[in-house]
């Protein structure tokens, strides 16, 4: 294949590709908000060749849970940080539930949570396509 490279910006979901030279190319979509895709076209003289592009919407998927006294059982008022894969997110847990949510594309990540009178924990997490992970955290009260 013959090394070309360069960018375009479709119109109304329409591109045009202007290729001098006879031979294969590999062309490539990519948009922050779909999968990425390629196809492989051939061009001959004077040819010219169309190809669509089915992208499928990249879908976040969410790690949610319950912060909770390690002792009680109670839920617990606390910061939830989460960092990996370029994201830095923060929440804090709902006080009365100790509910907490992120919505993140799938990856690993680590959750890191702090609460007033408890010792801070650090979780390694992985989260699947097509999944939810439910991650409950219980945190030790500091004596």
């Amino acid at each position: 294949m013959r090394p070309t490279s360069g960018s375009i910006q479709a119109k109304k979901g329409i591109y045009r590709l202007y290729l001098k030279h006879t031979g294969a190319y590999t062309i490539r979509t990519d948009n922050p908000d779909y999968m990425w895709q390629e196809k492989i076209v051939r061009v001959m003289p004077y040819d010219t060749v169309e190809t669509d592009f089915s992208l499928l919407r990249r879908i976040d998927w969410s790690i949610r849970g319950k912060i909770i006294d390690e002792e009680t059982g109670k839920p617990i008022d606390a910061t939830v940080k989460l960092t990996g894969r370029k994201a830095k997110k923060e929440v804090l847990s709902d006080p009365a539930a100790g509910e907490y949510k992120f919505w993140v594309p799938s990856g690993s990540y680590y959750l890191y949570v702090k609460a007033l009178g408890y010792k801070s924990k650090k979780i390694a997490v992985h989260l699947s396509n097509l999944a939810t992970l439910d991650q409950d955290i219980a945190l030790q009260p500091r004596k």
